[in-house]
């Protein structure tokens, strides 16, 4: 039964589906939680140490730790199917008000940061470069939040149209 404030949010239709942070290659929520059988044997796959077994005992990643590579070794030790090859990670980067830039300091540390180079800085009418992040090249890895002194990057889902 959710909470008073849960359903006050449900009502005034600002409800929002949590986000879990899945391995690398994660099948959607519902058929991650039906394939994977909680065994662990992708946590010791992961070179960066971000997976671990949530409070479901499924697999989770978590990206305070470090910035997944990517390189797919926990996809390659799933036995259940739970990780696929083709899976990219659900989630982008977004840039909240506390970026430094965004409010008159200097700062590109989430630019260096990016291999991707998904994140980009547009100078604006006032004269501030504020970052910009390509939803389309951000491989939602993590590198860029890990790096920002204001912790102002955050992770969205990414909606896909159908």
């Amino acid at each position: 039964m959710p909470a008073s404030s849960d359903k006050r949010v449900l009502l005034t239709g600002a409800f929002r589906k949590a986000t879990r942070m899945r391995p690398y290659g994660a099948l959607d929520e519902a058929a991650f939680r039906n394939a994977c059988s909680g065994c662990g044997t992708c946590i010791p796959a992961c070179p960066e140490g971000l997976l671990s077994i949530d409070s479901r005992g499924l697999a989770k990643m978590d990206l305070s730790l470090g910035a997944c590579t990517l390189c797919g070794l926990c996809i390659m030790v799933c036995p259940t199917d739970a990780l696929a090859h083709n899976r990219p990670l659900p989630w982008v980067a977004k840039v909240g008000e506390a970026c430094l830039p965004v409010n008159g300091t200097a700062c590109r540390t989430c630019e260096d940061f990016c291999d991707e180079g998904a994140l980009h800085f547009v100078l604006q009418p006032d004269g501030l470069a504020a970052p910009q992040i390509d939803a389309k090249t951000c491989t939602g890895c993590g590198a860029c939040v890990l790096a920002c002194p204001a912790g102002a990057i955050s992770f969205a889902p990414i909606t896909r149209h159908t």
